[in-house]
Parts: structure tokens; sequence; C-alpha cells
């Protein structure tokens, strides 16, 4: 199974892309939304896409509702383009990365134990035998990610005064006393692909209880000595990736799991046995929200034109050259560019 989350006008783009790319496997997708982003632009998809809504689970979570707002006053594309930016900073609040956590208490209603959580910008392959194939070769007790560096709690020893260890002590979650210790060196994991197989519902449940307890005890309290990540030039992202590095760290020393970063053998794939099973293809069309022409290293090299673009067929229109230089140049994936769409599909 397949879970993303995607809010607003904007963002009906990526369920379009999906739906093109894997036809055949839209029915594992889980795509985690809002009841009023549903009703007004993606319900053509609900025979396509199973829909989870987020407020169903954030109704449990007070700090959820006060701290994660849900982008849904958008009418337009245009509009979530263009003031998206000034939508957060009213609220002296941003977007939070770490939404998709919240299907987990739908999954585990389902008796779902195996399964990724991917940015919608993740194409899987539609050959729906090597997505089984992967989960049924993927070790039980396995949480995964691509990892991106380390996270460094210490030098040549474990520093125990690090903020972040004193902030898990002092957290105190269930069985964790306070000899619980941080490795020196944590495998910092990029987000665009989590994935999961656990062992038994109990440990999925407390999982989620430790990864969501530490996020929302994190953005409630606002630590100045634990910066929050920012993401980007333009919209700040509550994105704090070293809480689910740091919960994996966690649930391997008490549970026996284990961190498998094989999986992942280049950056951007999922491959297993040299089988592609997704790429992550960040997309310079849709992240029109940006400031300072919304640029990320992916794609620092290619004259994309920003200025006074807020619809992603504009902007396609007026970097279609540029745009085809950039996907081709993708080695895993098929690309057929419109003048609306910038289709990608993974090679079989």
């Amino acid at each position: 199974m397949f879970a993303l989350n995607v809010f607003g006008p904007a963002y009906l783009y990526r369920l379009e892309l999906l739906a093109d790319a894997c036809p055949d496997i839209t029915h594992m997708m889980y795509v985690l939304t809002d009841k009023i982003s549903f009703e007004k632009f993606y319900k053509k998809y609900e025979n396509t896409f199973n829909f989870v809504f987020v407020e169903d689970i954030q109704k449990d979570f007070p700090l959820s509702i006060e701290h994660e707002i849900i982008p849904n006053g958008f009418e337009t594309e245009e509009q979530q383009f263009a003031e998206l930016e000034g939508f957060y900073k009213s609220k002296n609040n941003y977007f939070s990365y770490d939404i998709h956590r919240f299907i987990f208490p739908f999954f585990i209603k389902k008796g779902i134990k195996k399964f990724f959580i991917i940015d919608s910008d993740c194409i899987p392959t539609n050959r729906i035998e090597d997505i089984k194939y992967f989960f049924e070769n993927l070790p039980e007790k396995t949480i995964f990610g691509p990892a991106m560096g380390y996270d460094f709690l210490g030098h040549n020893e474990v520093d125990l005064n690090h903020p972040k260890q004193l902030f898990w002590k002092r957290l105190k979650f269930k069985k964790y006393t306070d000899d619980f210790e941080i490795h020196m060196e944590i495998p910092h994991l990029d987000g665009w692909v989590r994935g999961f197989n656990f062992s038994s519902i109990e440990d999925m449940d407390e999982f989620f209880q430790l990864w969501n307890t530490a996020y929302l005890t994190l953005l409630d309290e606002r630590f100045s000595e634990i910066p929050l990540y920012k993401n980007g030039e333009g919209p700040i992202i509550w994105s704090t990736e070293w809480i689910f590095s740091h919960s994996i760290n966690i649930f391997e020393k008490f549970k026996n799991y284990s961190y498998n970063g094989n999986i992942t053998q280049q950056p951007g794939i999922i491959v297993i046995d040299q089988k592609l099973i997704a790429v992550h293809a960040p997309r310079p069309e849709d992240n029109l929200f940006y400031k300072f022409n919304g640029r990320r290293g992916a794609w620092w090299d290619y004259k994309f034109e920003y200025d006074g673009i807020y619809t992603i067929s504009k902007f396609i229109m007026e970097n279609k050259d540029e745009l085809e230089r950039y996907y081709k140049a993708r080695e895993f994936q098929e690309v057929k560019i419109t003048d609306t769409h910038a289709f990608t599909r993974t090679r079989i």
C-alpha cells in the first residue's frame, strides 16, 4: 500500500500525474486530504484512489488542530501558489510536513502493517507484481527511508547533554527511561519515502504514538535550542525529519527493529533485487510558491523562468524546452510533456 497527502486546488495536478503514470495500482493508494479539498477538487477521483480525511484523525489530537493548519481556503491553483506563504505567515505557522503520519490510525484500524508513505511527487511503478514482490521480500520489523547524511549527537563520544538527547529523556515516552541514549550518529532520512513492515499492530501503534507525541510536543513548545527545520526559500515547512530518524533508533534499541538503507540504492529511487519500485521526481512546474524563482538544488542548473508565473500550464509553456531537458536527464523515467502536464512514468 502507498499513502500520500495533497491539499488544495494546486495539487490536483499531482493526482492527475499519478492516475496517468500507474493506473493499475491506484487502488493501492491512500490519499490523505481534507474534506473541503476533496469535495471541491478531488471528487472526480473518488473511484480511482482511496481518500482518507485528515479531520477525522486530527479531532483526537487538539495540538494538531492548533499547530497543523490545513491550507484549504483557496479556490484556484493560481490563488494557492500566490497566497500560500502569506496564508501561513498571517497565522504565525507553517505547513506540517509530517502530517502524513496520520495515515497510521487509519491503517491500524484496517490491519495494514506493510506500506509506504510517499511524497506526492514520487511515481511508483505500474507493475503490481513488482510491488507485491517488494513487500513479500521486505523483512519483518523493518523501517526504512533514503539516507541524506547523519545526525551527529556528539563528536568523539555521545553528548548526553545534547538538546535532542534531553528532549527524548524529558518526553519519557512509556517505558523509555532516564537511561535512554540516542546513538551518536543516526542516519538522517529524507522524507520522500518512508517504508514500514511492522510485526504487529501493537508495534505499529506504539511507533505512531512515539512519533506523534514527540512531533506535537516539539511544535507546541517550539524549542529555541532545537530549531525547526526550514525547507526552501519560500513558505517555511515544519519538517523535523530527525524525529522520524530518532524514532527508528528507539525502535532498534527497544523493539529489535532495523533500518534497511540498502533498499534505496541510488538517490531518488527505490530498488529491491534490481526491481525498480518508485522514482522521486521533484517538480519545477508545481513548486511555484517558492521565493527567489522557486529553485531547489535539483534544478539549479536549469534556466527556468518563474517571474510572475502562478499556474502550472503557464510555467510549462514558458519553460517547455528546459523541462524536457530536466526530465529526460532522469534516466529512470519516461517523459511526455504537453501544454498542461509533464507526465512521467517509472521505467519498467
